[in-house]
């Protein structure tokens, strides 16, 4: 490597002063000193991390904290591991040094959950995922519906399939007919062309994810019992607004595609007849599918939304960010 190439390296490098490392750290083996010294063997064990975090390195002392914590099945706060996944950011660690073998108590499976730490989740994610035109080249379509729900890092067991079977099952008892709903799939997935085949079906092909989704539930806990979210109606017409202000963009950009009429007018059905929150992340992927520009303003609008639907932070950056017209 020379010293052009390491240049580029400055952006994964740690962001953060070993003085508010030490804090940080400090603070994070406070919260759990009464469960590391009912589990650990010896009473001296937590003293002696302080000690390593105050007067010999911040940084090992993290790592000899993680390591007495995964040791012995220490219960740690889904808070705290959030917490933690955040300072392995800012540290440039890969996400399994904190997360792998960590004990977290997780709290109930919130099917109506938005504000998800990978900022990836739902039907129109996994829609995502079917793009790809060597998809199927290593698994059938149910193959790949269950490598989403089972992608739960970083997340309690089943919250993948627990928001996924909300958003199908919505559609699926939606007044939605199952043309509509067929073509709400390919534009959000972007098989535009897919006309005939498995995914063309409308209602049949999401009841093949939901029953996946209550398969993996079953399997992971018989006494869950899945349920619907409730929606935030109040935004419903905000949504519709924001659809009415692609439609013929939409509707342009898949003209000549298997789609009935156009993913735009297929949004604006949805917009008045299913979850706002379902519908919108729709159109953002749509958006991003069709690689369609937004004006400023409606950027502005799409994140305010984002922030009432309870969205993490960057999700709709992530969405349409680089999309943003200038």
């Amino acid at each position: 490597m020379n010293l052009d190439e390491s240049d580029g390296l400055d952006e994964i490098r740690p962001q953060i002063r070993e003085e508010a490392l030490r804090d940080l750290v400090r603070d994070e083996i406070a919260e759990l000193t009464p469960r590391l010294q009912y589990a650990l063997p010896t009473p001296d064990t937590v003293a002696a991390l302080h000690a390593i975090v105050q007067h010999a390195d911040a940084e090992l002392g993290l790592r000899m904290f993680l390591r007495a914590v995964k040791a012995y099945s220490v219960p740690i706060p889904a808070e705290q591991h959030t917490r933690l996944l955040r300072l392995a950011e800012q540290l440039a660690y890969h996400f399994s040094v904190i997360h792998a073998d960590l004990n977290v108590q997780w709290p109930h499976l919130d099917p109506g959950n938005r504000m998800l730490t990978s900022g990836r989740f739902g039907l129109p994610t996994l829609a995502s995922q079917f793009h790809a035109d060597n998809w199927y080249d290593d698994a059938t379509p149910r193959q790949l519906v269950r490598r989403f729900i089972e992608s739960d890092a970083g997340l309690a067991r089943g919250t993948q399939a627990a928001v996924l079977l909300d958003d199908t099952q919505r559609l699926v008892d939606s007044p939605l007919s199952d043309r509509v709903i067929a073509d709400l799939w390919l534009a959000s997935s972007g098989r535009w062309y897919a006309d005939a085949q498995f995914d063309s079906t409308g209602r049949p092909w999401l009841g093949e994810i939901i029953d996946e989704c209550r398969t993996y539930l079953r399997d992971m806990d018989p006494s869950y019992r899945p349920r619907l979210a409730p929606t935030q109606e109040a935004l419903r017409a905000a949504v519709l607004h924001e659809v009415q202000a692609c439609r013929a963009v939409l509707d342009a950009a898949t003209l000549h595609a298997a789609l009935t009429e156009g993913a735009g007018t297929a949004l604006e059905q949805a917009a008045m007849a299913t979850a706002p929150d379902l519908t919108f992340r729709l159109l953002l992927e749509t958006l991003l599918i069709a690689e369609s520009t937004v004006s400023h303003e409606q950027y502005a609008r799409f994140t305010e939304l984002g922030e009432h639907f309870g969205y993490h932070p960057d999700y709709v950056l992530h969405r349409l960010g680089l999309r943003a017209a200038a």
